[in-house]
């Protein structure tokens, strides 16, 4: 990944193209050769796999390490021009779509992830399930103070959920006041905001996408509309937080679905599986549609 693909790449017209299409097929392709074929899908290893080492994203990772600006280090790494790529398994998931864009525009990325630990500041060491997390609460703390010690030009933060130690979902106010926070930090650093991938992991979704393609007899049972797949709250706080900063909120759902269907395979050169499990797409369909990405994301850099 440290170079430009030569790997073909759909733009965002006929990605959309693609996955109109895709949601229309009712039986899956043969998994032996899709892309990847889905039994050499592995969540443990998905983000691993890229060559990111455990210094930089683990589940037990306990701060930035000191030399992250190396050792993290991808895109054009001969640039001083720094995107801060940081969060959960979100933000680790996010780094193949990001990295050809970053060389292609010239900065560098800096990837810094602990599975499990959302970016957000002011979070409880204790988990929605009660859980006691201390050690996400001080590495999140260290994922922002090293902002000012690399002093990026650009900030991605990327992650699933909230801690707020109550056993409840925190509240759309509670979230937009976090991410505020999280963008003022950043300054003078532009800060990005990504809106929540369609995942199964909401009551309505039944499937987690491996299961549906080897079981259904029709892959459509298990394909939903993103008002269903995408958390609505998360959501509702990103853009109401970008609005607040005049940042402009980058809405990835059309890298995934249509306005009335969200797709399991994507055909373009190939059956493209879109998910390694049910909250993460997997690094192979994230590297195609980096381009398409690049265009969504452009605008806000």
């Amino acid at each position: 990944m440290a170079g430009a693909s030569t790997t073909y790449r759909p733009t965002s017209k006929q990605l959309g193209t693609d996955i109109s299409a895709a949601v229309k097929v009712t039986k899956p392709p043969s998994l032996a050769t899709t892309i990847p074929p889905l039994a050499s899908l592995n969540p443990a290893v998905d983000a691993t796999l890229l060559g990111v080492t455990s210094a930089c994203y683990s589940q037990t990772l306990a701060a930035v390490p000191p030399n992250a600006g190396t050792l993290c280090a991808w895109g054009d790494r001969t640039t001083k021009r720094t995107i801060y790529l940081f969060g959960d398994s979100q933000a680790a998931m996010w780094l193949p779509a990001l990295n050809p864009i970053a060389v292609a525009l010239k900065y560098k990325i800096v990837m810094v992830a602990r599975s499990g630990c959302p970016p957000w500041p002011d979070q409880s060491p204790y988990g929605y399930a009660g859980d006691y997390q201390p050690g996400c609460v001080s590495f999140v703390n260290s994922e922002l103070a090293y902002l000012r010690v690399l002093k990026p030009a650009v900030v991605i933060p990327a992650g699933d959920g909230f801690h707020d130690g109550q056993g409840v979902y925190p509240t759309i106010g509670q979230l937009v006041a976090s991410y505020r926070k999280l963008i003022a930090m950043a300054m003078p650093a532009k800060s990005v905001l990504l809106s929540p991938i369609p995942m199964y992991t909401l009551p309505q979704t039944y499937y987690t996408p491996g299961t549906c393609l080897v079981t259904a007899s029709n892959i459509q049972s298990c394909e939903y509309p993103p008002s269903k797949m995408v958390n609505q709250a998360f959501d509702a706080a990103g853009r109401a937080a970008a609005k607040a900063s005049s940042l402009r909120y980058v809405v990835v759902t059309p890298l995934f679905c249509t306005t009335s269907r969200c797709s399991l395979v994507v055909k373009d050169h190939g059956n493209h599986l879109v998910y390694v499990d049910g909250k993460h797409a997997n690094r192979f369909y994230m590297d195609w549609i980096s381009g398409a990405f690049g265009a969504l994301l452009k605008p806000a850099l």
